[in-house]
């Protein structure tokens, strides 16, 4: 197997010593049978190692030196005795021992889990610094990495000696020998003796550059361009990192600020190659302009561009520049305003001019107009905003396409009434043509009218000079008013003021301008001024405190200027007022003034102290007891405090409200109300214990009987008990008779309080 360490190709032989005490070893590489745990030969040793390679521990060193040792070997076959009890269950290594013939011998063996282990050991101070690694991989002993070898000079071959303690093996997990006799506690460590053969190969190094160059002025420049290819030592081929990571260098004293002439030496395993590198002058110029243009109007960046030249001093156009790597940088907004740099570079020459975008103020804004039949069409009338690109005012004259009703023209006909649409174009800032919207041209009727109406009036009235018009419009149709009006006259003088202090008449006329401008007048109009026969009676009132009063109470009759009777609601509404602050709640004299027309009429409102009291007392009876609203009635007084029966408190107004029921026990509330004013008592309705008993007698005509004898035993409504007497005091009664001198039943009954109860005699 080759490997490569700089210069050197080196071929890698490893003899391998197993020692024990005394016996030899062969150099065949083995591996443990996974099924039956026998030691066999393993046939191709190249193959397993490339099978293993990535498995390896990686060094930790640039320079690597990679062998498998393919001629480990271990003697067993002869091996007899009892191997010493084995772990098969925990992970490690396992050192065990075993006879062979009189002589012990040593083994070792690695417990698996789910993945093998790595074990390293270290090597001895040879020629040079170097270490061992081992690892267990698949079920068997595998590579050895030697790394750090010193490098020997070429065409020499020098050896490095091994020296390592082996302190691993493998048998298969569960496995052990078949070996029988006695076991002894050896040395646990088995030795490798071995030794690595360095040999120098031929040397295959070539480069290949680029021997002349040239660059221009202030141009990057890298040395890796000038390089094509090169060969290792061995004859492989380099990129150029894998040159300079072989060791390869490279000299520059290129500097592309200064034109003139320069060298590049490339060098690798003393060999040298050298490039010529030639600065040229730069001769690039740009001539470029500052240009202003309108809002909106083209522009590209060829447009400010005049002239260039290349290096070499050839003139350019504006698509030769761009060809020949010229650039363009900047950010014209042609539809904003404003000032825009732009930046024309050519092999670092740079130049900037501005371009500056004008507003356009072109305006093309019209409004609707109105004329009257017979009026002029002024051509100017619908510009409402017309300007040009700087903003100056556009007149008609200067417009070469104004259509009226789609014709190119400026003439309208206002003979008779109608609508006609106009609108204009004209150029913008940017030579485009800018289109307005239409405008309505309306030749309207002229409606002015002045016709005035009579109008009367009562002295002291005040006088509208809006009274005498009926229908007064102007050109429009819109409504005029007095104010409006210049020429306004009553009785031939020039006034809109009336004496109204004295009964007469007046004679009113106007005039007002049509839509052309002329005079048009009124008819005369009649104001009469009349006397007026507005009158007012009132009445006068006496309340007590919380009796209502109301206005049309101090209303008698009235009539309003031309004599005519009024209701009060016709008072009202012929615009009298009456004004008052009578309080019915407090005692006092008020004013009622009554005003319809000017003149007023006073009435008067006495309010007077409210005497009403109204008094009820609490009443006990018993169920089935009568009882009456006038029982629970005490005493009462009208307004005037004059005391009332309970015949005249109802009559006078007064009302009762309860909800007594004397058939039911209980408490009841009784209210008595008069004028405002209420008293309550209660009725209470108690049960009645009312009980009568009467008994049977028996005896014999002649002999002597009194209610008395039937009579058992009786209590009051209350539950005492009654003799007969308290009995009869009580209202007790008896009803049938007994004829003593006559044999016969005869029926007694017994009555107190509702109660009864009857015997025989």
């Amino acid at each position: 197997m080759k490997v490569k360490l700089n210069k050197l190709s080196l071929k890698l032989i490893i003899g391998v010593m197993v020692y024990s005490t005394g016996v030899s070893a062969i150099s065949v590489p083995v591996y443990a049978d996974e099924t039956s745990g026998e030691i066999k030969t393993r046939q191709d040793p190249q193959e397993e190692a490339e099978k293993t390679h990535d498995q390896l521990i990686a060094p930790a060193f640039q320079t690597e030196l990679e062998q498998r040792l393919n001629n480990i070997s271990v003697e067993m076959d002869n091996a007899v005795g009892t191997i010493l009890p084995v772990d098969y269950f925990n992970t490690g290594i396992k050192d065990f021992n075993y006879m062979h013939g009189s002589v012990a011998q040593i083994g070792f063996y690695t417990v698996f889990t789910e993945a093998p282990s790595y074990i390293s050991g270290s090597g001895v101070d040879a020629t040079g610094n170097y270490s061992v690694s081992f690892a267990t991989n698949g079920r068997e002993l595998v590579d050895i990495v030697v790394t750090q070898l010193k490098v020997v000079p070429a065409n020499t071959v020098t050896t490095i000696n091994l020296d390592l303690m082996i302190k691993t093996a493998f048998l298969q997990k569960g496995y052990v020998w078949n070996t029988e006799g006695p076991s002894y506690n050896i040395n646990r460590n088995m030795k490798v003796l071995g030794s690595i053969k360095v040999t120098a190969m031929q040397d295959f190094t070539a480069l290949d550059i680029i021997e002349e160059h040239e660059l221009n002025l202030n141009e990057i420049f890298e040395p890796k361009t000038l390089f094509n290819g090169a060969l290792n030592a061995d004859g492989e081929a380099l990129t150029y990192e894998q040159f300079i990571a072989a060791g390869g260098t490279v000299n520059s004293t290129v500097d592309t600020s200064v034109a003139g002439t320069y060298t590049v030496t490339f060098g690798l395993n003393n060999e040298t190659k050298v490039s010529t590198v030639t600065v040229l002058n730069d001769l690039t110029t740009i001539d470029v302009v500052n240009l202003s243009i309108y809002q909106g109007s083209d522009w590209v960046a060829a447009d400010s561009f005049t002239a260039a030249t290349d290096k070499a001093g050839n003139q350019l156009d504006y698509n030769g520049f761009i060809a020949a790597g010229g650039t363009v940088s900047h950010n014209v907004n042609r539809d904003v305003p404003g000032v825009y740099p732009v930046t024309y570079t050519l092999n670092e020459v740079e130049e900037v001019v501005n371009v500056t975008v004008i507003t356009d103020q072109t305006q093309t804004e019209l409004q609707d107009v109105s004329l009257y039949v017979g009026q002029a069409f002024d051509s100017n009338a619908p510009f409402k905003n017309v300007v040009d690109k700087e903003g100056q005012p556009v007149k008609a004259a200067d417009v070469d396409f104004y259509y009226i009703n789609e014709e190119v023209t400026q003439e309208l006909d206002t003979s008779k009434p109608g609508t006609h649409k106009v609108r204009i174009v004209i150029l913008d800032g940017s030579g485009k043509w800018t289109y307005s919207d239409s405008a309505t041209v309306t030749v309207k009727s002229d409606q002015t009218a002045v016709e005035l109406q009579d109008v009367t009036l009562y002295v002291g009235d005040t006088f509208d000079s809006n009274a005498p018009f009926k229908y007064v419009v102007n050109k429009d149709g819109e409504t005029v008013n007095a104010a409006e009006v210049t020429h306004y006259t009553i009785n031939g003088e020039q006034t809109q003021e009336l004496d109204t202090s004295k009964p007469g008449s007046h004679q009113v006329e106007i005039g007002i301008l049509n839509a052309l401008g002329e005079w048009e007048y009124s008819e005369t109009a009649t104001v009469t001024i009349k006397a007026d026969e507005t009158s007012i009676m009132t009445n006068d009132a006496t309340i007590h405190v919380g009796e209502s009063w109301d206005e049309a109470d101090g209303f008698k009759t009235a009539t309003d200027k031309t004599g005519a009777e009024l209701t009060f609601a016709e008072f009202k509404a012929a615009g009298g007022t009456i004004s008052h602050d009578v309080d019915t709640s407090v005692t006092g004299v008020y004013t009622v003034n009554y005003l319809l027309n000017g003149k007023t009429e006073t009435a008067t409102v006495t309010v007077l102290a409210n005497e009403t009291a109204v008094k009820a007392q609490a009443v006990t009876l018993y169920v089935g007891e009568s009882w009456t609203e006038a029982d629970s009635f005490q005493l009462a007084t009208d307004k005037t405090g004059t005391e009332l029966t309970f015949a005249e408190f109802k009559a006078a107004g007064g009302t009762v409200s309860h909800d007594v029921n004397t058939d039911k026990a209980g408490t009841y509330t009784v209210t008595y109300h008069l004028n405002g004013f209420e008293d309550s008592a209660t009725v209470t309705v108690l049960e009645n214990e009312t009980s009568v008993a009467a008994q049977n007698v028996t005896l014999y005509a002649g002999e002597t009987w009194s209610e008395k004898d039937s009579f058992k035993h009786a209590t009051d409504k209350t539950g005492a008990e009654l003799t007969f007497a308290e009995f009869k005091a009580a209202g007790g009664t008896i009803s049938g008779t007994v004829n003593t001198d006559k044999a016969g039943t005869y029926t007694v009954t017994y009555h107190l309080n509702g109660f009864e109860d009857s015997a025989t005699v």
